[in-house]
């Protein structure tokens, strides 16, 4: 994998808070679940070279949403989703699924709603 620019890196971050922030998504949240600091994530910026780790999971996030979106025609329905309860999560929002472990969850999620669209 090439490495990535620092504007690169920073347009990444500020995707990703933007997309958070449409789900209802907190930036503490958000923090967890793609593991750089609030601070980071609250300035749109990064100090250092973004892990593959953090990659992987700002993928994720960036599949879920473009998901969400494909299947609801009104965003704020898309927007909603993640904090409602649902079945095929045990009756738990999909947020509360994707915090207990995003290395995992957040790739669960993903391919829920990307089966979903088929």
């Amino acid at each position: 994998m090439s490495q990535l620019s620092k504007a690169e890196s920073d347009r990444l971050v500020s995707i990703a808070t933007n997309i958070a922030s449409e789900l209802g998504i907190s930036i503490c949240q958000l923090s967890s679940i793609i593991g750089l600091s609030a601070a980071e994530l609250s300035n749109q910026t990064v100090e250092t070279e973004l892990s593959g780790h953090t990659l992987v999971r700002i993928s994720y996030l960036i599949r879920i949403y473009k998901a969400l979106h494909q299947l609801f025609t009104e965003p704020s329905q898309a927007n909603a989703w993640l904090l409602r309860n649902n079945g095929h999560f045990n009756n738990r929002t999909a947020l509360e699924v994707i915090n207990e472990a995003p290395d995992t969850n957040l790739k669960t999620v993903a391919e829920y709603l990307e089966y979903q669209l088929t």
